[in-house]
């Protein structure tokens, strides 16, 4: 973790997994903490941690659990991965994420899980600068497997080999947006994103940078290509989980270059959660989708063609 170079009321930093338990049932994990990261005494007040999970059931439902920390409840190493926020923690030892958390309530939540990276499937850590603006992110589970113990109002599933992904993220976000998405295939993955400052101009960095977002192919050997894309292209319209103001799309594609090599990504979506976000002014959905991908190409003189699942992220304004 890291300490924000000022203190600053938008810093957030966190760890993100989602676990795919089957076809039909996942979760989304993120630890959090934000705010003025790091200050003491009275100036402690203006930080803290949040817990957020939300639960795609088999029916097709989500429920969403939440719950806040103060500064006094959370422990953030930053020489390690590890976090504890009141009694749900991250650790890390090996290479292996173990995820601990407790909520209260009727309909608690428990759940202890060992999340076991993918060799060599990883994106290593960037981390962009302009001005104030800081922007940092590190992959080190593109491709992972969670094994464990999840236990919802008393009801308890065992986890074994579920599909999972883990990422960390931190920076300022003060207005800021972003295109993301990671997907595994049956020999291939493929990482992408860009980040959107205040202004939406595109990716936050060197005005020579022309190409906002990147798109990165991984094998078992580890990152194969990076390659760079202008756009996506978002077609259709379809009913989002969380409310009828935001509706995301039913396809979209995107074609990414370097020099010889292209990379075209097709991707179907099957289901989709809006949340609504904080705007000035108008009302913007934040979409966390799912859905199947193909993938065609040229890279490094090679054919490429991969098929498989992933999650996606992109925000949208009402209509």
């Amino acid at each position: 973790f890291h300490r924000p170079p000022r203190p600053d009321s938008t810093w957030a930093e966190w760890h993100y997994f989602n676990v795919a338990i089957s076809p039909q049932e996942w979760w989304y994990i993120t630890y959090l903490v934000g705010g003025e990261v790091g200050q003491t005494g009275e100036s402690s007040r203006r930080w803290g941690g949040q817990l957020l999970l939300t639960h795609r059931r088999p029916d097709g439902r989500y429920e969403r659990f939440s719950i806040q920390y103060p500064s006094t409840a959370i422990v953030f190493d930053t020489a390690r991965a590890d976090l504890k926020l009141g009694p749900n923690r991250v650790r890390q030892q090996g290479g292996v994420y173990q995820l601990e958390a407790r909520t209260g309530g009727r309909a608690g939540l428990r759940f202890d899980l060992r999340l076991t990276p993918t060799p060599n499937r990883y994106f290593p850590p960037v981390e962009l600068l302009d001005d104030e603006f800081v922007s940092g992110y590190v992959v080190p589970g593109l491709s992972a497997s969670a094994a464990g113990t999840i236990c919802v109002a008393g009801h308890c599933v065992r986890v074994n080999g579920a599909s999972a992904y883990h990422d960390h993220n931190w920076g300022v976000w003060r207005d800021v947006t972003w295109e993301w998405g990671a997907a595994q295939g049956s020999s291939l993955a493929i990482l992408y994103g860009g980040v959107y400052g205040p202004e939406r101009t595109g990716l936050i960095g060197p005005a020579s940078v022309r190409s906002p977002f990147f798109l990165a192919l991984v094998d078992s050997l580890g990152v194969r290509q990076v390659l760079r894309f202008s756009s996506i292209q978002y077609t259709g319209s379809r009913a989002t989980a969380g409310g009828q103001a935001f509706r995301a799309p039913e396809r979209f594609e995107l074609l990414a270059t370097r020099e010889m090599d292209s990379l075209r990504v097709q991707v179907r979506v099957d289901d989709a959660l809006s949340t609504e976000m904080k705007a000035s002014g108008f009302r913007r959905g934040f979409l966390q989708m799912r859905g199947r991908f193909t993938i065609d190409g040229k890279v490094l003189g090679e054919a490429v063609a991969d098929s498989g699942t992933g999650f996606f992220e992109t925000y949208v304004d009402s209509r």
